[in-house]
């Protein structure tokens, strides 16, 4: 365990020292310095932290926002981010603002058919069960799930995720049976 915590100390550490270079050589209003920042926050979260991650992702989302404006693609995930880390709260409303303009980016910039956009479908839908909005959730989630696996098939990370997001859905509205098809096999099976 005090090797772990150690491990973590470094890293925070060569994080920081990062976002330091960043901003001296680059200042405050450069992508690599909201890049680093945006991974400032991811670390900050894993360390348990949620209000400071929260803190940090709104700071790269500001940035990327005044360097590559507002409707930019590289403003998708630390809007995700974001509000990934404000549905963990609790912040339900204000999560699910982030994911549909992240979305509608992605949509816009890049096409409904990118399975980034088909990631963001299953996210929206993520939040929209949170919000007890079960029809549109599932829609979601259904949508998100089906455009990933036809863009990179059924192995990948992101199709796995949104399995994922279907399963948990199923399972906390009251239908687990729904779930069975979207369940990772075991190895028995």
């Amino acid at each position: 365990l005090l090797r772990n915590r150690e491990a973590f100390d470094e890293a925070d550490k060569m994080y920081v020292r990062t976002l330091e270079i960043r901003r001296a050589v680059f200042g405050d209003d450069h992508t690599l310095t909201a890049q680093s920042v945006n991974n400032l926050a991811v670390f900050t979260k894993k360390q348990g932290d949620i209000p400071g991650a929260i803190e940090l992702y709104r700071e790269a989302l500001a940035i990327y926002e005044r360097v590559a404006g507002p409707d930019n693609v590289a403003v998708a995930f630390p809007l995700h981010n974001l509000a990934q880390s404000l549905a963990d709260i609790g912040e339900t409303e204000e999560a699910r603002t982030h994911v549909r303009r992240a979305l509608r980016v992605y949509r816009t910039e890049i096409g409904e058919s990118h399975w980034g956009t088909m990631d963001f479908h299953s996210r929206h839908g993520e939040i929209l069960g949170l919000l007890g909005r079960e029809a549109e959730a599932e829609a979601e989630l259904k949508a998100g799930y089906e455009g990933l696996l036809e863009a990179v098939g059924a192995r990948r990370p992101h199709t796995k995720a949104a399995a994922g997001r279907l399963v948990d859905f199923y399972e906390s509205t009251g239908r687990p049976e729904l779930a069975d098809p979207y369940r990772e096999p075991t190895p028995d099976s």
